[in-house]
């Protein structure tokens, strides 16, 4: 999935919505462009919001497809996102770490690697994404999703306003919804193994630890395209029983503190790494 002639990282796409032309004639009336502006938008702040990862495809194709509800100025809208990487990172950290099994903080430290170094494919469901941005993010093989082809002539002309509309933007910048995909993917992979030990044997251990398990008892007749339960009910449900034994309550060790921040609300990847390099100087 990987292109060597554009630099789609997190931190490229963020540079061009910086440099990104103002709204036109809007920019005179607000004088900001959507770099700025996106801190009037909100992530969801739940953990019941992001039960729509599709696990059958994160875990047999190491491909991680969200949606994140954000809400806008008018309306809420729905940011898909989708990049490569975290299970190998999630096998580099259990080395790294000397680990025999996953936590939160593991999963949370892949997720940040991989969506700061491998390309990152968008979408937004928003009429500014559609009208201004869908097109060339289809020309410059940016999508995720269905592809416009239809050039945006009046609307940005130039594709000089950036490679994304103020939600797509807002997910690029704040790193606070990485920290509930951790707890889902987590709390995932923990249910299936209470739950449904054949799939997680034959599937999700192997994806998570980068080898097989060692006593698994798999049927000669097993189909090697055997889908894994993958709808939003499952995930619900693993994040229930999760709540259910404290992991969430205040004062546990995977809380998140946001510090020096100018909007309470929101959390850079700064303070993000700052965080978690914390918690490595805890565990030595």
């Amino acid at each position: 999935m990987s292109r060597i002639l554009l630099e789609d990282k997190r931190s490229s796409l963020l540079t061009q919505s910086k440099n990104g032309a103002n709204y036109v004639p809007w920019n005179q009336m607000f004088g900001k462009n959507r770099y700025h502006r996106r801190k009037k938008s909100k992530i969801a702040p739940s953990i019941k919001h992001f039960n729509n990862i599709d696990m059958n495809k994160f875990f047999k194709t190491d491909i991680l497809d969200l949606l994140i509800d954000v809400k806008g100025e008018t309306n809420i809208y729905q940011v898909r996102i989708s990049f490569v990487g975290v299970l190998i990172e999630i096998q580099n950290e259990l080395q790294r770490r000397g680990l025999d099994k996953i936590d939160r903080k593991c999963i949370l430290k892949a997720l940040t690697k991989a969506f700061n170094s491998e390309d990152v494919y968008i979408n937004c469901t928003c009429p500014d994404f559609r009208y201004r941005f869908k097109y060339w993010a289809t020309k410059n093989n940016l999508l995720i999703g269905d592809p416009e082809n239809r050039p945006a002539k009046i609307t940005n002309p130039h594709n000089d306003k950036g490679p994304g509309c103020k939600h797509i933007i807002l997910c690029l910048s704040d790193a606070s919804w990485l920290i509930k995909i951790a707890s889902v993917i987590y709390n995932y992979a923990d249910y299936m193994e209470k739950h449904d030990e054949r799939l997680f044997q034959k599937y999700i251990y192997p994806a998570l630890y980068g080898k097989e398990y060692d006593n698994r008892q798999l049927s000669i007749f097993d189909q090697d395209d055997e889908e894994m339960a993958s709808d939003e009910e499952d995930i619900r449900k693993a994040n229930e029983l999760a709540r259910e034994k404290g992991r969430f309550k205040k004062g546990n060790e995977y809380r998140f503190r946001k510090q020096n921040q100018s909007d309470d609300s929101q959390m850079t990847f700064d303070d993000l790494e700052a965080d978690l390099a914390e918690y490595e100087e805890e565990e030595v």
